[in-house]
């Protein structure tokens, strides 16, 4: 029988399920072939050369993205330069390719000196050259080179992100200020023949908007930049303000892209796990988004559509404001799982887990949190007011203060997006 006592081992099972099915080396693997004289793809043919092939990989999952082209690539000779996060582990299993280790979410100098050498390796390239791009999420931060000073860059890439603006919003404005993103890395591999690889970690699959869409027209003008800054109440940098003065439209061109793992694959493997475990169960779209208070409220109220033994499969990205003090401590994941958690207080048999699938719930060691009708009562007999410690954004405090609550798996090295389950089982 489902029993909730056994939740936390189920969330396990789903999580398992949905990190194997989105593994970057396999998904990169599972993509590609090559033949004597081509890489081939699900919906492309590139004819290559006899030069080695430059892979520029940019995101969390680079190293095992790179590995899986490596893998694929068996004899062929690669090369080229891997970017990816602070703490992330793995080699590189060839000595062809340079590797950094750059800062996520605020770009730091390692992510401008990355940036650089990728412009440089680019700047070699002839029209015998193929390169191949492996872009997966977190590469905005990973890999810039913004038109302004750090300093600056970093001080208004910390106001957007407490801002509550959304991926989209904030990518907008770092194509407008940075030279690697928009499409500029694939001028700057011109005139070599390119295709990208991408792991999607973006709501709809917007090529443009991963990464910051490094070899793919920008997503926006400079205008709906000064836009996005304006909404929020965040000064406009006086480079931006003068790009927008020129009116000059977002680029257009053609480099050949495909998606190889996104939260519908992620989702699906869920689905199956749920099933296995006897589950009746149902993959709920749309994705979500928006603030993360508001999703986890919502999600709080499908229960009223559950039937026992149903377990709901929601997936997506939302935001955080953050208000309060601002010395609180979560992440998305944690902040939509509290608000749940008091949107459920006193109800029976059912419980809300949610998870980011790179393992990284905000600046803390959680990738997500599970909930159940029980949990504000748990923290009230701690002296625990879970709505205050919402309204401060400290839902990490709250469920590290309760020792049960937490999901911790650790970098998993892939990102695909956050996900939501919902179980209600047998009273």
């Amino acid at each position: 029988m489902l029993q909730i006592l056994n939740a936390r081992s189920h969330v396990e099972t789903l999580i398992a399920a949905a990190l194997e099915s989105v593994e970057p080396a396999g998904c990169v693997e599972s993509a590609i072939a090559f033949n004597a004289n081509e890489l081939l793809t699900r919906g492309h043919r590139i004819e290559l050369g006899e030069r080695p092939l430059v892979v520029i990989a940019i995101g969390k999952a680079a190293i095992p993205m790179t590995n899986g082209f490596i893998e694929s690539a068996g004899a062929r000779e690669c090369r080229g330069v891997v970017i990816t996060k602070e703490g992330q582990t793995g080699d590189v299993s060839s000595e062809n390719f340079e590797l950094f280790y750059s800062g996520h979410p605020i770009s730091n100098p390692v992510s401008v000196k990355a940036a650089e050498r990728v412009l440089e390796v680019l700047a070699d390239l002839s029209e015998q050259d193929t390169v191949v791009f492996l872009i997966s999420g977190g590469g905005s931060a990973l890999c810039a080179k913004p038109t302004m000073k750090l300093d600056a860059w970093q001080e208004l890439s910390e106001q957007l992100l407490a801002s509550g603006c959304d991926i989209g919003e904030f990518n907008i404005i770092r194509q407008q200020l940075d030279q690697v993103k928009g499409g500029r890395l694939a001028e700057a591999a011109f005139p070599a023949k390119t295709l990208t690889l991408i792991l999607s970690d973006v709501v709809g699959d917007s090529a443009e908007i991963i990464a910051s869409g490094p070899t793919v027209p920008r997503a926006g003008s400079a205008q709906d930049a000064v836009a996005v800054l304006n909404k929020y109440d965040i000064q406009v940098p006086n480079e931006l303000d003068q790009i927008a003065k020129t009116n000059s439209p977002p680029q257009t061109f053609d480099a050949p892209f495909e998606f190889v793992g996104n939260l519908d694959e992620a989702a699906k493997a869920c689905l199956t796990a749920a099933q296995s475990l006897g589950f009746d169960a149902v993959i709920r779209k749309p994705w979500l988004t928006g603030p993360a208070k508001q999703a986890g409220e919502s999600a709080a109220q499908l229960f009223d559509d559950l039937v026992i033994g149903q377990c709901l499969i929601l997936g997506g990205e939302t935001t955080v404001q953050i208000n309060g003090s601002g010395t609180g401590e979560g992440g998305r994941n944690q902040e939509l799982a509290l608000a749940a958690a008091i949107a459920i207080d006193g109800a029976e048999n059912i419980a809300i887990a949610s998870f980011a699938t790179d393992g990284e719930d905000g600046p803390t060691d959680a990738a997500g949190a599970l909930v159940t009708g029980s949990t504000v009562t748990q923290g009230n007999a701690l002296g625990l007011n879970a709505a205050e410690y919402l309204a401060n954004n400290d839902s990490y405090s709250y469920f590290d203060s309760l020792g049960d609550h937490l999901i911790r798996t650790g970098p998993t090295g892939t990102n695909v997006n956050d996900l939501l389950f919902l179980f209600k089982y047998a009273e």
